[in-house]
């Protein structure tokens, strides 16, 4: 497959190539891709996990919300902000999430606020990522800004079909320490 090496006309490919799964290839994917979350060490190890909650084109994490949950791990997801910030807002069962922006859940204002650097494990939604440990986003740039406050590792959840040995990136894009796929892990850094 040829890659456009503009970001946005990518991100338009990937989603038409997110689009066309079955729904039985959709859910062997999330099955696989979330049995290696839940049995990595970098989730096992884990006391405090970031992780955002998926739409249903993405990598489905209810799973992976769940396991925390019961596990009794501290679990954050992202509570999206003006000029493109966001913070990590802890919640203990899944009901307290409710629609915010472009319909995505996440927790409400009061649920209580985890400092970043408290954070062992952010589990990162992408569109496409590479050998290199880069990352195709959304295109808003509000993990690029939120993982640097971190010492968390990154881990990326990427379809395999989605992953290429080269996509474009730039000086400011954060690179993943972990890329998880339903038939394989890429490990960049060790933390």
């Amino acid at each position: 497959m040829t890659l456009p090496q503009n970001k946005q006309q990518l991100r338009q490919q990937m989603k038409r190539l997110r689009q066309n799964l079955s729904s039985a290839e959709r859910k062997a994917q999330n099955h696989a891709i979330a049995q290696r979350v839940l049995s990595d060490p970098a989730f096992l190890q884990a006391k405090t996990v970031f992780c955002y909650c998926s739409t249903a084109q993405e990598i489905d994490t209810y799973p992976i919300l769940q396991a925390a949950l019961s596990q009794k791990k501290q679990l954050c997801l992202p509570r999206t902000l003006p000029l493109g910030q966001m913070e990590a807002r802890q919640i203990f069962h899944l009901e307290q999430l409710q629609p915010a922006s472009y319909g995505i859940l996440e927790p409400g204002c009061d649920s209580p606020l985890i400092a970043p650097e408290e954070i062992d494990l952010c589990i990162i939604p992408c569109l496409a990522a590479d050998l290199n440990g880069h990352r195709l986003g959304y295109g808003g740039g509000y993990y690029d800004r939120f993982l640097p406050r971190t010492h968390a590792t990154h881990m990326v959840l990427c379809a395999q079909a989605r992953l290429f040995s080269q996509i474009p990136s730039q000086e400011h894009d954060i690179t993943c320490d972990i890329i998880l796929t339903e038939s394989q892990v890429i490990r960049f850094h060790e933390k």
